[in-house]
């Protein structure tokens, strides 16, 4: 599971870059889901930034990864982003 998005990095300009949650990263607290997205200029790149989130989380909802990207696809940054 991934999206992708326009991105900029140090003022370089990322076309469709590759955004995924990195799957160690993700860890649950009563309510929330913390997690880091890895950027990368497509999926079998390294990963040029990175940033880490908190967001609400059900124990009656969609898996964790599931929740995390719905978050991600109602953040700002992410607006007319596209499903990979």
């Amino acid at each position: 599971m991934a999206i992708s998005i326009d991105a900029k990095y140090r003022g370089i300009a990322i076309p469709r870059a590759y955004v995924s949650i990195a799957p160690r990263s993700i860890s649950l607290g009563k309510d929330e889901v913390f997690f880091c997205v890895m950027y990368r200029v497509d999926c079998n790149e390294e990963p040029f930034d990175s940033k880490s989130y908190t967001a609400p989380y059900s124990l009656d909802g969609e898996n964790p990864f599931v929740q995390a990207y719905e978050y991600l696809k109602l953040q700002p940054e992410y607006l007319g982003y596209v499903d990979c």
